[in-house]
């Protein structure tokens, strides 16, 4: 949003919504960011989500986590990000960055056709997601290009993010080509944060 560009943020825990929110008025972002309480999933639903922790910025937190005894569950909207996109008209996301704490898979089946419009995804992957996501997403004509497995130069146990692209994406901006995308720039369009 820096650097101008609109932003879908999309965070369905109630206490996380609420710190997103208030730093999106603090950093008078308002006109470029997008805060949205929803969840997202391979079908559009209301369905539990369970919380592991009530306190801001806690994570691990599931949809549909009937197994889990004794979490504080609240009834939440879950939705295709097609679908989304579509019933609340927002622009079509081209670079997403997606961390939901083990249902990515779940999340980018329910890009649809979106998946082939999108020019970059920076995913966490847990170990066993790495070849499923990657097969999906390659399916849709993104590829590989960086994985990170360490975070302050200490190793990610089980999981590592992933940075997939269009292997000839171009950037355009104002209809013209800016640049060839090698990495994941964004000199145009709308971002989804998820997660």
């Amino acid at each position: 949003a820096a650097l101008g560009h609109r932003v879908i943020a999309l965070e369905p825990g109630y206490e996380n919504h609420t710190a997103l929110s208030r730093n999106v008025l603090l950093n008078r972002l308002a006109d470029l960011v997008v805060p949205l309480q929803v969840a997202l999933g391979n079908r559009s639903r209301v369905d539990w989500f369970a919380y592991t922790d009530l306190r801001p910025g806690a994570a691990n937190h599931a949809v549909d986590a009937d197994a889990w005894d004794g979490a504080q569950r609240l009834w939440c909207p879950v939705w295709r990000l097609d679908e989304l996109v579509g019933a609340l008209h927002l622009p079509d996301p081209t670079h997403v960055k997606l961390d939901v704490d083990g249902a990515e898979l779940q999340v980018l089946e329910g890009f649809g056709m979106l998946l082939g419009r999108i020019a970059a995804v920076l995913v966490e992957l847990r170990d066993e997601q790495v070849a499923p996501v990657t097969q999906l997403l390659a399916t849709h004509g993104l590829a590989q290009t960086h994985r990170f497995g360490e975070r302050g130069g200490r190793p990610l146990k089980g999981l590592s993010y992933g940075l997939f692209q269009r292997p000839s994406a171009a950037t355009v901006v104002d209809g013209q080509v800016a640049a060839t995308t090698g990495a994941a720039t964004v000199s145009a369009g709308t971002v989804v944060a998820i997660g």
